[in-house]
């Protein structure tokens, strides 16, 4: 049988955003922390799961639709997503599947934060998560449009 309290609290987590099944059995362990057993958490991430409220590869769609938003590049989001307990397979295979334009997306950083070609830019731009090859692109494009 399902602990309730714990379930309605996955649900709303998952209400709010996309979780990953690490992400969100890390949650539930600090809210509830000795107050119930590790076995129930795991019983109601399995529930959720087999329901297909749970899913490794949404959240992780999701996230990199959200940070490509934010104007971050491929290996800062990689970074991300492994930290919150992702597997490194499925992190490149989604950022390869979304078919984003880094370059692109490197150069609007660029251009929204108002870089020029300095090594301040490039240090910008690397922090953000982009590799050395997207960011000679854009401050090429850069200086070329300027």
């Amino acid at each position: 049988m399902l602990n309730k309290e714990i379930y309605n609290s996955a649900c709303q987590y998952l209400a709010r955003r996309e979780h990953g099944y690490k992400e969100l059995s890390t949650k539930l362990t600090k809210k509830f922390k000795e107050q119930v057993s590790k076995q129930d958490i795991i019983d109601v991430l399995d529930h959720l799961v087999h329901k297909k409220y749970l899913s490794e590869q949404r959240a992780c769609e999701m996230y990199v639709i959200n940070q490509t938003k934010k104007l971050y590049g491929p290996n800062r989001i990689h970074q991300h997503l492994y930290s919150k307990g992702f597997e490194p397979q499925m992190i490149s295979d989604t950022i390869t599947a979304s078919n984003i334009d880094f370059a692109r997306l490197c150069l609007l950083c660029a251009e929204k934060k108002g870089l020029q070609d300095d090594i301040y830019a490039r240090q910008v731009l690397y922090r953000r998560g982009f590799d050395v090859g997207q960011i000679k692109k854009a401050l090429e494009k850069l200086a070329k449009n300027k």
